[in-house]
């Protein structure tokens, strides 16, 4: 289908976007609108990642809906504009607590909610069960992302004892969004379709049940009130502009990471766009 054309050839995009401005040139790579690498700027930046590799970003030029910092004053490329300035306001159905663990511990009720819902819907409900699984995708697409590019670079460079939990975190996202881009191209009606959203939903239990019980205690146990809150608001600030479908070939750790959340967040909104209409227009014919 042309939309899972359009995301895919952006994640085959990302590496290329990624080299360039990792390791400069001139501006070869152009996203209009919305990313653009520009000349060397004779100032660069050296900034640090979790795995202490340090890289030189060159001066980019970023929308400022995607929320992220241009590297041209020294700032590390990928720190989320709303949380340097100001903590993001509650808005009406958020967890009461903003630290970073409730709000997604608060992402894995929504989840859960998603789940029981399909789980009490009958076989025959085909729109109702597609309706539902679009809502699970979206859902677990933005997570994984904000959790990606946010939480855990954030908590490996802090928490002390969390790599081997992470990576495997990492892997278990790998597999579950390979998972929901199989389901994007399936209807209701297919064989493997109820097969494929139990699969999901047991590897989503799982990995929550050990991500609240291993990961998240450690950390709460490691970072203050105040530092959990300062995380939480960049993880906000990160879902306004996280993708909303998932990306399996797009890198999962940063910079490639951060590039390709913000490559891929508005064909995504194209895409969708694009497959409501289809719906509307394939629910009319039959």
């Amino acid at each position: 289908m042309r939309t899972t054309a359009m995301t895919n050839a952006a994640d085959a995009r990302v590496p290329q976007a990624q080299s360039e401005i990792v390791a400069g040139g001139s501006s070869a790579f152009k996203v209009p609108g919305r990313l653009r690498v520009l000349r060397p700027h004779p100032a660069r930046s050296n900034c640090e990642f979790p795995n202490k590799a340090h890289v030189t970003i060159h001066r980019i030029a970023l929308s400022p809906e995607f929320g992220f910092v241009p590297s041209r004053s020294g700032q590390c490329l990928g720190v989320p504009t709303a949380a340097r300035n100001s903590r993001p306001s509650r808005t009406r159905g958020a967890p009461a607590s903003s630290s970073a663990v409730a709000l997604l511990v608060e992402d894995h009720r929504e989840v859960e909610a998603l789940f029981t819902k399909f789980e009490g819907l009958g076989e025959r409900a085909h729109k109702s069960r597609e309706t539902v699984v679009a809502k699970m995708i979206a859902a677990l697409s933005m997570h994984a992302s904000i959790e990606e590019t946010v939480f855990y670079p954030e908590v490996r460079a802090r928490v002390t004892g969390v790599d081997d939990d992470v990576l495997e975190a990492l892997e278990e996202h790998h597999i579950v969004k390979w998972t929901l881009s199989e389901l994007e191209s399936m209807q209701s009606g297919d064989e493997r379709y109820e097969a494929k959203v139990t699969v999901l939903m047991e590897s989503v239990r799982h990995h929550v049940k050990e991500e609240e019980r291993d990961l998240f205690p450690k950390v709460r146990k490691a970072m203050s009130r105040s530092e959990l809150e300062d995380l939480g608001a960049r993880l906000t600030a990160a879902k306004r502009a996280a993708p909303t479908r998932p990306h399996p070939r797009s890198p999962d750790t940063p910079p490639g990471n951060i590039v390709a959340a913000a490559l891929t967040a508005p064909l995504d909104a194209a895409a969708n766009i694009v497959n409501a209409a289809v719906g509307k227009v394939r629910d009319t014919v039959t």
